[in-house]
């Protein structure tokens, strides 16, 4: 299982932005998203 910090880094944002679309407070472009 990944962190939230090892997702961001992977993702190449920030470990908020992981936490907001987890959390479902965002939407994201499909690029990213992906």
């Amino acid at each position: 299982m990944s962190t939230i910090n090892e997702v961001a880094i992977m993702a190449r944002v920030s470990t908020t932005t992981v936490s907001r679309y987890l959390n479902n407070r965002i939407e994201l472009p499909a690029e990213t998203a992906a």
